[in-house]
């Protein structure tokens, strides 16, 4: 009597159902992926504002004197005295008794342009005092790529920062 031998292993047809599905879950999977990383940018750029905002105010209530955080200019050396702050990004600088940045003076942070995709407009600065208040509440509205949720960071009148 002849042993019969058993096969191991997978059919062709076998193989090529597992691929399909795998290519439709990956289907559907890379859309919201992509949704998923976009949001992320966002959420990076608006905690990097808010970080920036904290900082100035911190900055102006230890060196006793007027900070500004603007958007910037072209070539990265004072206010653009525009509302697009991620165009050429910001930059945060003691003022004095002057509204504008002077780098020359003395430059706190300069930001580069932000992720593509991101749009981020809201009022041309902000200007804490030497006691940590802020001249006026500002609000800095984010907007990213498909797939992301609108968000903004605000800066209250007595200097508090927020970003939900």
């Amino acid at each position: 009597m002849a042993r019969r031998k058993i096969q191991t292993g997978f059919t062709l047809l076998e193989l090529m159902v597992v691929i399909a599905i795998v290519a439709i879950m990956a289907a559907i999977a890379a859309p919201l992926f992509t949704g998923f990383i976009n949001q992320n940018r966002l959420t990076r750029v608006k905690i990097m504002l808010a970080n920036d905002l904290n900082r100035a105010r911190s900055d102006a209530i230890t060196s006793n004197a007027r900070v500004v955080a603007c958007p910037s200019n072209s070539t990265a050396t004072d206010c653009s005295g525009t509302t697009d702050w991620a165009g050429n990004g910001w930059l945060i600088c003691q003022a004095g008794s002057a509204t504008n940045c002077n780098l020359a003076a003395s430059a706190v942070v300069v930001r580069p342009v932000v992720a593509n995709g991101i749009t981020m407009t809201g009022s041309a600065g902000a200007i804490f005092t030497p006691s940590g208040t802020a001249a006026s509440a500002q609000t800095i509205n984010l907007t990213g790529a498909s797939g992301t949720l609108p968000s903004a960071v605000s800066v209250a009148q007595t200097g508090a920062v927020a970003a939900p």
